[in-house]
């Protein structure tokens, strides 16, 4: 699978969220969601496939502090889009901007195709985006699947979560080093970056 957002370098454990070369992830206090570097990013389609399920129009804070502190289940993902990839393989790409989703239920999409921009709706402690594959058409109910990244290189890492938390720097990778794995998943506080799709 390439990468899910455009250029930049990109955090990732589960959760995306652009970040900068002295490890923000916002301009300023980060108070206002438009101030996240990632916000209104466009969302590309992993791989090819038919779009399962889609929800859109559920509202999202301007701010940080007005986002509510506790939202229903069936709510914690906020606008999302399914993607039915084939072989009981779904893709889940939550916290979408709200009217951002530019696909539909049926639709076919092809790998790099935008679907939709990151946002900040559901339960969410900041603009990112929430990406897994499940075993079933479900936010709730399905079971999370391995999954592999082709074609990314390793910038660095945080080196704790507290350091992450707090949007501190982050450590570069060894000088000299040319590390692009592929076919693997990065390690939980990688700082990655995705070549330009050909």
């Amino acid at each position: 699978m390439d990468g899910l957002l455009g250029r930049q370098p990109l955090i990732t454990f589960g959760d995306e969220r652009k970040v900068d070369e002295q490890g923000k992830y916002f301009d300023g206090d980060g108070l206002n969601v438009k101030d996240w570097y990632g916000y209104g990013a466009e969302v590309l389609a992993v791989m090819d496939g038919v779009v399962a399920a889609t929800r859109d129009g559920y509202p999202e804070s301007a701010t940080l502090a007005k986002n509510p502190a506790r939202i229903e289940p069936e709510y914690a993902s906020g606008n999302y889009v399914a993607l039915d990839l084939g072989t009981g393989h779904y893709a889940f790409y939550e916290h979408l901007k709200p009217g951002s989703i530019r696909v539909k239920p049926g639709d076919h999409v092809r790998r790099g195709s935008v679907i939709g921009l990151l946002g900040y709706t559901g339960e969410s402690t900041g603009p990112h985006l929430h990406f897994h594959i499940s075993d079933n058409n479900s936010p709730l109910n399905a079971e999370g699947l391995p999954y592999q990244l082709q074609g990314f290189k390793i910038l660095g890492v945080y080196p704790s979560i507290e350091t992450f938390g707090k949007s501190l720097l982050w450590s570069l990778a060894s000088v000299g080093s040319d590390v692009k794995p592929n076919g693997e998943f990065p390690a939980p506080l990688t700082v990655v970056d995705f070549p330009e799709s050909p």
